[in-house]
């Protein structure tokens, strides 16, 4: 199998950042002096635009959900979760169209996937074009340009319930011009695990460990995904999971984790939390672990050469972090030349959401 590759400068030219409140309130304590523009505010920048619908400016500016945002539109776009908003904008550095938003919808919907058409503009109350089933406390999704799948990751029921759920990856085809309305595949991950060795005595005890972020491996038929509790490898072609230190060794050398990591009945969890896996073609990596009994973290880790870099420190908390690139291997799905297709998802129960392009 012939490996694509990609070269990256360690810098905030190609990490797309997204942060828990306001992003240009976060102050790394290294920045590069090549740093395209200013950070991106998405409430000051919409005040400012001028041409939002009301609506939508609401949804801007009504704190909601942690962040997310992702490359798109060929390097000319970030399509992005922020508050009660998915947004794409214009990257555009030094032009007077830079971070003017393109599309826009409210995130304020049932816990569900959700396709939208990009085309119409901003319409915070724009009808999705689709909505697909059986993945709750969706998380993370992952385009299969082979095999023409779109991949979720979350959870096989209610994470707050009372009957066990588990990490579950679902997979829904296309053809034809609309996805499987019901998953096309169906994989259980890791056992039902009640999230107690880390929650306990906080509002979390009890609820069932689900799915948190998810990449492809560049060059493999295999997603890399993070849990509540543990780190995964999902091999598509054997439909076989592997978890543990093993993917710590085989694809993530140089983890480290954040803080301790030890519970009160002695558990041990040192790769529990990982709420964001970023991965480029030369198998550098970026990945987020919060805070023992938190959601966020501080610092961003990059482990590049099979080796744990100097981390890069915040003043404000952060909870995702993208390589501004494609992956390879991995492209964002090209459907038909006259349609954008904007895929997003919402947390059930809880208020997190994610959001992925189709270019």
């Amino acid at each position: 199998m012939t490996q694509t590759t990609q070269t990256h400068t360690l810098s905030l030219r190609s990490i797309a950042l997204c942060f828990f409140s306001v992003l240009t309130s976060a102050s790394p304590l290294r920045r590069s002096k090549s740093s395209p523009s200013r950070p991106l505010n998405p409430v000051s920048d919409a005040n400012k635009q001028g041409n939002i619908p009301d609506d939508l400016l609401t949804c801007i500016q009504t704190q909601t959900a942690v962040p997310e945002v992702k490359w798109t539109n060929g390097g000319n776009s970030v399509i992005s979760i922020y508050n009660a908003a998915a947004l794409m904008i214009r990257y555009s550095p030094g032009s007077d169209q830079d971070k003017q938003v393109t599309w826009g919808v409210s995130s304020d919907a049932a816990a569900t996937i959700k396709i939208f058409n990009a085309t119409v503009g901003m319409q915070a109350d724009a009808a999705p074009l689709q909505s697909l089933n059986l993945l709750p406390a969706v998380h993370s999704l992952v385009w299969d340009q082979e095999a023409g799948v779109l991949w979720g990751a979350g959870s096989s029921g209610d994470p707050a319930g009372e009957a066990a759920s588990t990490t579950a990856l679902n997979g829904y085809r296309y053809a034809r011009g609309s996805f499987a309305t019901d998953p096309t595949y169906e994989f259980n991950v890791a056992a039902a695990i009640p999230l107690q060795t880390e929650w306990n005595n906080t509002e979390y005890n009890g609820s069932w460990d689900g799915g948190h972020d998810m990449t492809g491996v560049p060059g493999r038929r295999q997603l890399l995904l993070s849990s509540g509790t543990d780190l995964h490898v999902f091999d598509i072609a054997s439909q076989t999971v592997d978890t543990g230190s093993s993917v710590v060794s085989n694809y993530l050398p140089g983890f480290t984790p954040v803080d301790s990591r030890v519970g009160t009945d002695g558990g041990s969890l040192p790769r529990s939390d990982v709420k964001s896996l970023s991965m480029d073609g030369n198998y550098n990596v970026l990945y987020i672990q919060a805070g023992w009994q938190n959601v966020t973290s501080y610092q961003i880790n990059v482990l590049e050469g099979g080796k744990m870099q100097p981390d890069l420190r915040y003043s404000q908390q952060v909870y995702r972090a993208r390589w501004f690139a494609d992956t390879p291997t991995w492209p964002k799905a090209r459907l038909h030349s006259s349609q954008t297709i904007i895929v997003f998802f919402f947390l059930f129960r809880r208020h997190y959401v994610a959001i992925y392009p189709f270019d």
